[in-house]
């Protein structure tokens, strides 16, 4: 059976693994209604005619810019494909012109990225922001051989808790015994 594939930005599907070298009774937490057990991180997860799964998406790293699986996966993503598309700057004149293709390019990927919904808005002044500005750039970083380009990324967050507010609606049945008895 093959796999579907995923984007970089999804969070990875696991719904049965074996963990090797320890016992799966330790690792399995049996009440995933109730929040993320302490001291856990993705712990194994099952249910009543569930398989064993991992529940969350959390990396080791939870307190940091992308604490997700599905946010780190996606930096990850654009990062390495920045770099492979911007070997064509390598070895060229550190000029205003090649700073401005430079940011071109990267906008151009990000616009793609954005369209693919992988950023929290489809406006691309709130989704990313690309700067290869003088400030970055100063003589002597230019004389060092560099060109610094700085980009931000507005992430979609994954959801972890699905919370349902479940209360008894009445006022189709009393708009209905009002209409009845006037």
């Amino acid at each position: 059976m093959q796999r579907p594939l995923l984007r970089p930005n999804e969070p990875p599907r696991s719904p049965s693994l074996a963990i090797r070298g320890r016992p799966v009774a330790s690792c399995l937490f049996t009440n995933p209604g109730r929040g993320r057990p302490p001291g856990h991180i993705n712990p194994l997860t099952t249910g009543p005619g569930l398989p064993r799964y991992i529940d969350g998406s959390r990396t080791l790293k939870g307190d940091g810019n992308f604490p997700s699986v599905a946010e780190r996966r996606g930096v990850i993503f654009v990062e390495r494909s920045l770099k492979a598309g911007l070997q064509f700057a390598r070895h060229k004149n550190n000029t205003e012109g090649l700073r401005a293709q430079v940011r071109r390019t990267i906008t151009a990927f990000l616009l793609t990225q954005m369209n693919n919904g992988a950023f929290r808005s489809r406006e691309p002044k709130k989704a990313f922001f690309v700067d290869v500005s003088e400030q970055l750039n100063t003589p002597s970083v230019i004389f060092a051989g560099k060109l610094i380009a700085r980009v931000g990324l507005a992430t979609n967050k994954p959801a972890e808790f699905v919370v349902l507010r479940i209360s008894q609606d009445t006022r189709a049945l009393e708009a209905e015994l009002a209409a009845a008895g006037a």
